[in-house]
């Protein structure tokens, strides 16, 4: 199952905002911003259980640590000068999205790079467990990745059925996080209450929407079972 090796070695994540100009460039038109793959992968990288599942070697494991953080560190510098940027224009008149379209790239590059460095860091072995633990995590959200809409064959019908679901999905949570903050839920528990709403929902709907070669190729790929610690 070495099926994402030549492709971006990517949660629920270190998940970085990107911006409709940058969905807008996926293979079927506009895409549902946060679904990053990458982001994903590295977000699971940096859990010790995932780190212990996956037996990588202590002096492998501080590399790969060395690239996360050098990789955070520069996805988040780079956004932060866009915003500075995007500021300094507003002020002169200019709205533009080139500041964040800028910075979207510089995380593309260092994306690129830590895929080149961890992938070649891990065996076959633990990269098809990696892969097999990142679409356990995301759960029926897979279904909003790229990668996995080409290897589940999902149409066009269905995706667009899974995008207006979701945004309906969305404004839910939305309406339900000001409605539970009135009555004083507390956020941590409000955001699990509203996570794990949103996963019952989309997941009933996945069910009726999915053939049933989709939804069991997509079991099949999780592999064994495996409880995270977060």
């Amino acid at each position: 199952m070495l099926f994402w090796r030549p492709l971006a070695f990517a949660a629920t994540i270190l998940v970085l905002v990107i911006s409709t100009s940058d969905a807008q460039d996926r293979r079927r038109g506009p895409r549902i911003n946060r679904y990053d793959l990458l982001s994903a992968k590295l977000y699971l990288m940096k859990m010790p259980d995932v780190q212990t599942e996956l037996k990588i070697e202590v002096t492998s494991l501080g590399r790969i640590e060395e690239i996360l953080k050098s990789t955070q560190k520069k996805t988040r510098e780079a956004y932060m000068n866009a915003a500075k940027e995007a500021v300094e224009a507003r002020k002169a008149g200019v709205r533009s999205r080139q500041f964040t379209a800028k910075a979207i790239e510089t995380r593309n590059v260092a994306y690129q790079k830590a895929n080149k460095e961890i992938t070649q860091l891990l065996t076959p072995e633990q990269y098809d467990r990696l892969n097999e633990l990142v679409t356990q995590r995301l759960g029926w959200e897979a279904v909003f990745y790229e990668e996995y809409q080409k290897l589940l064959e999902i149409t066009d019908k269905q995706l667009q059925k899974f995008e207006e679901k979701n945004e309906k999905l969305k404004d839910i949570r939305r309406e339900s996080y000001a409605e539970l903050r009135m009555k004083g839920v507390k956020p941590r528990e409000l955001l699990k209450k509203l996570s794990e709403q949103y996963a019952s929902a989309l997941g009933k709907f996945a069910k009726e929407t999915l053939t049933e070669k989709q939804i069991k190729a997509l079991e099949k790929m999780k592999g064994k079972p495996f409880k995270f610690s977060k």
